[in-house]
């Protein structure tokens, strides 16, 4: 059980590890794996082909050390990367194109919602369109017409919208 436990404790580290030198942490994790089992297996293998008894037991101990031993060093001086933990990237950042990684983004011009405002648009009103936003005059006498009117309220004429 305490051989679990360090083998947790190392993977932890060699991930916090890979994060902090760019690199993504799972190949890492599995390398920190495979060496400690495979060279603890490799030790017994050449304790018990060289007859050693009990002694297999330490010498599968110091292979599975070494392997803890070459995947920390893998970790922590391995070539920098990259990659950026996804958990430590501020909600802020908005990634616009799904799929890519580590795509820098300039937040300071960047406006998420295309009405300019910051804010999301409600679904349930209907967003201003170019013609709305500007004001409409009557076309035969030239004053000016309150929004949605087709009548002019100082001549009376019809007005086409």
């Amino acid at each position: 059980m305490l051989e679990v436990f360090g083998l947790v404790m190392l993977c932890k580290a060699n991930k916090k590890n890979a994060i902090a030198r760019g690199k993504r942490p799972g190949g890492f994790i599995a390398l920190t794996i495979i060496l400690w089992i495979g060279l603890e297996i490799l030790g017994v293998v050449v304790g018990v082909s060289l007859d050693l008894g009990r002694g297999s037991i330490f010498l599968a101990y110091l292979f599975a050390g070494i392997g803890a031993l070459i995947s920390f060093l893998c970790s922590k001086f391995g070539p920098k990367g990259d990659y950026v933990d996804p958990s430590t990237q501020s909600v802020n950042s908005y990634n616009p194109m799904p799929g890519s990684y580590n795509v820098p983004v300039d937040t300071a011009s960047y406006t998420p919602y295309p009405n300019g405002t910051g804010v999301q648009p409600s679904p349930f009103k209907p967003a201003p369109s170019a013609a709305a936003a500007q004001p409409r005059f009557c076309e035969h006498c030239g004053s000016p017409l309150p929004d949605g009117s087709n009548f002019c309220g100082n001549c009376g004429a019809k007005n086409e919208a």
